[in-house]
């Protein structure tokens, strides 16, 4: 049995759809947009972003242009005439994604409670610098030390 929306195998289980299509369609009860004109980005109703050759809303739809399109989000934005720079994701989903980025940079990185996280004086720094650096802060440190 063949999917009746993207062509590809389906069970018979499905509805006539393959899985990705059954949760899109059946599932969720999403529907496929116009797709939007040449250089141009659209966001569904509930803030995701409408992919320009399928149609289909998607939160994330770099990932949707490599599973179901199978090219790069580089290319495909190259394909759409859109900046490569641009965000093709939710509004929401990359404002609660940085939330936590920041949290996990302030709880994790920044505050280790109870152990001290900056570096001393005198601290071995062999494996973050070079060897060659290393001789010549050493000559610079000494000679610093004359004056």
């Amino acid at each position: 049995m063949i999917c009746k929306d993207c062509g590809r195998p389906a069970p018979s289980n499905m509805q006539g759809y393959c899985q990705a299509c059954y949760l899109y369609f059946v599932r969720e009860k999403k529907v496929i947009y116009p797709t939007p004109s040449y250089g141009e980005i659209t966001y569904a109703p509930n803030g995701d972003c409408i992919c320009p050759f399928c149609g289909k809303a998607f939160r994330k739809l770099g990932a949707h242009f490599w599973n179901f399109h199978h090219i790069l989000s580089k290319n495909a934005k190259e394909l759409a005439g859109w900046d490569h720079t641009v965000k093709a994701s939710n509004i929401d989903y990359r404002a609660h994604m940085h939330f936590i980025q920041q949290q996990k940079c302030i709880d994790i990185n920044l505050i280790v409670k109870g152990k001290p996280t900056r570096r001393k004086i005198g601290h071995h720094l062999k494996k973050y610098v070079s060897e060659m650096s290393r001789l010549r802060l050493t000559k610079q440190i000494s000679k610093e030390e004359l004056k």
